[in-house]
Order: C-alpha cells, then sequence, then structure tokens
C-alpha cells in the first residue's frame, strides 16, 4: 500500500505497515527496527560489497541497562543513543546556526535521576504518557497546553524531494555517479528513489542519508570544496 508520511491519509499507512513488519519481534528487535533507517536486507542490497558487519549501537545499550523494568530498559537506550545522537545533536546545531543559546529543558540532573527511578506505572497510566509529570503540572499550565497532541518539528524533506529538490536527487544520485562512486548498486539506489516518488514507500530518510552520503564523498573524498559543491547542487536545481 501506498505511504508518506507527509499526506494525512497515507502517514498512517506507513505507520501501520511499520507495526506489521515488527509484528512477532521481541521488544530489543521491535525498538531497533523501529529506529534504524537502513534494515540489514536493503542495505545488504545497496552495498555492492554485500554489506560489512556494523558496530550496532542499539543492541549494545540494550546489552549495558540492567533494569528489570521494560519501559525504563527503552528509555535506558534512548539515553544512550537517540537523545545525545540525534535530538540533542540537532537542537544544538540549529540552534547555533542562528546564534541561539538553547536550553533544553528535563535535563536537570537529579531531575533525570529521579525520573530513572520511578516505576513506569508512573510514567504511562492508562494509555496516557508523561502521567506523573502531567499530574504534577496541573493547574500550574493550561489544559490545552498540557493534553494537547504532540507536534514534530520535522521538515517536508520527502515532499520536497518529490517536488523542489527532485533535480537535486536525480544528480547526486544519477546512475552515472553512483557507478563512478563505486560503493552502492546503482539499480537499487534508482528503485529507492522510483518507490519514493510513487508513493510506494516512504523513502525520505533513507533518500537523504544517500545524499549526505555522496555530498560528504564530494567533499572529504574528493576534496572539493564547500562552496564548490554548493555551486554544483545550484547548478542541478536550474537545469
Amino acid at each position: 500500500m501506498p505511504s508518506d508520511r507527509h499526506s494525512k491519509w497515507l502517514n498512517p499507512v506507513r505507520l501501520a505497515k511499520a507495526f506489521v513488519e515488527a509484528d512477532g519481534l521481541g521488544p530489543e528487535a521491535r525498538y531497533g527496527k523501529f529506529m534504524e533507517v537502513f534494515d540489514p536486507e536493503l542495505r545488504g542490497r545497496l552495498q555492492r560489497s554485500g554489506g560489512a558487519a556494523l558496530d550496532d549501537r542499539i543492541a549494545a545499550a540494550f546489552a549495558a541497562t540492567t533494569s528489570g523494568d521494560e519501559l525504563r530498559r527503552l528509555m535506558d537506550v534512548d539515553l544512550a543513543t537517540q537523545l545525545p545522537e540525534d535530538l540533542l545533536a540537532l537542537t544544538d546545531r540549529m540552534s547555533m546556526a542562528v546564534s541561539l543559546e538553547c536550553r533544553v529543558p528535563l535535563l536537570d540532573q537529579q531531575l533525570v535521576e529521579l525520573a530513572a527511578r520511578m516505576p513506569g506505572r508512573f510514567k504511562i497510566r492508562d494509555g496516557q504518557l508523561k502521567w506523573v509529570l502531567k499530574k504534577a503540572l496541573e493547574g500550574v499550565l493550561p489544559d490545552n497546553i498540557l493534553h494537547r497532541a504532540k507536534r514534530g518539528f520535522g521538515a517536508p524533506i520527502g515532499a520536497w524531494f518529490r517536488a523542489e529538490l527532485s533535480p537535486v536527487i536525480r544528480e547526486v544520485l544519477s546512475p552515472q555517479v553512483i557507478e563512478k562512486r563505486g560503493l552502492l548498486d546503482p539499480a537499487q539506489v534508482a528503485m529507492v528513489l522510483r518507490e519514493h516518488e510513487q508513493q510506494r514507500a516512504d523513502r525520505t530518510d533513507h533518500l537523504l542519508a544517500l545524499v549526505n552520503l555522496e555530498i560528504w564523498c564530494r567533499m572529504y573524498l574528493d576534496g572539493q570544496s564547500h562552496a564548490d559543491v554548493a555551486d554544483s547542487l545550484r547548478g542541478a536545481m536550474a537545469a
């Protein structure tokens, strides 16, 4: 079925497909399935070498947590992986890009340690997330703030890849470029791009990673300057 994270109707399909694909997996494998960008099967098809063994950071984080509380184990893994390597890193980079000194809330060490000691029943109750936090702030924050739906802050990159940024994608990930680089299978990269353009699958994260890989190679393997790379991308947009 078609899926697209930027569509009101197709995004639930995307999420449902992910849950179906993870059905029957244990907690650790299911978490990895939801968090990884390239699953082993797709990575193996894309890489010409067939795929080298990777340092599995998520598996290592699960191995390092000793809690018997399943929710606490998941949060320990988040604290060791996604929080420092994704969410906090992005917050720091985006705020520093505009010279904004950002202080992320709720990361006081004593508060984090207190939250870590709390049993899971205080964090999720009757299907409500952050239960104890919301109870503590009742009467302090308005209900429309305290109980409003979660909102993400991602840019519509996937939609741009099908429209405004399509020329860039087709230049950076062209069969000729991929063949010359020698790292990936051009036919498999073309398939990923085609699936995204036809909305057969949401490949936003895959395409973003592949584009970043090629840009990184141009700067750090080919020796191109940032300005040269930027000019080539602008040229693709204008073509």
